[in-house]
C-alpha cells in the first residue's frame, strides 16, 4: 500500500500482509546538478520472534541483491530513455 504520496520528492510503501512482520519502504528522489538521485530505505522486521532473529543475515542479503537488480534494470531503461 502507498501509504505517504509527495511527488516528485517521495513516496512510501508499507506492507499491510506478507512475509515479513513490518515493511516499511521510503523511495526519495533529489535533483544532483542535471540527474535525479534515487535513494530507497527500507525498514523491516521479520516474523517469528527470536526464531525470525537467526534469518536476518540472509534475509538483508537477499534484500542487498533484489535492490542491486533494481538498480541495474533502472540504469538500463534510463539510459536507453524507455518509459517505466
Amino acid at each position: 500500500e502507498i501509504s505517504e504520496w509527495n511527488p516528485p520528492f517521495h513516496f512510501v510503501d508499507t506492507q499491510r500482509r506478507g512475509p515479513y512482520r513490518d515493511w516499511i519502504h521510503r523511495h526519495t528522489f533529489h535533483e544532483e546538478g542535471n540527474m535525479t538521485v534515487i535513494k530507497d530505505e527500507v525498514r523491516y522486521r521479520l516474523p517469528f520472534g527470536l526464531l525470525g532473529e537467526i534469518g536476518y543475515p540472509f534475509v538483508r542479503y537477499q534484500i542487498g541483491k533484489i535492490f542491486q537488480f533494481r538498480e541495474q534494470a533502472i540504469r538500463r531503461i534510463l539510459e536507453r530513455g524507455e518509459a517505466a
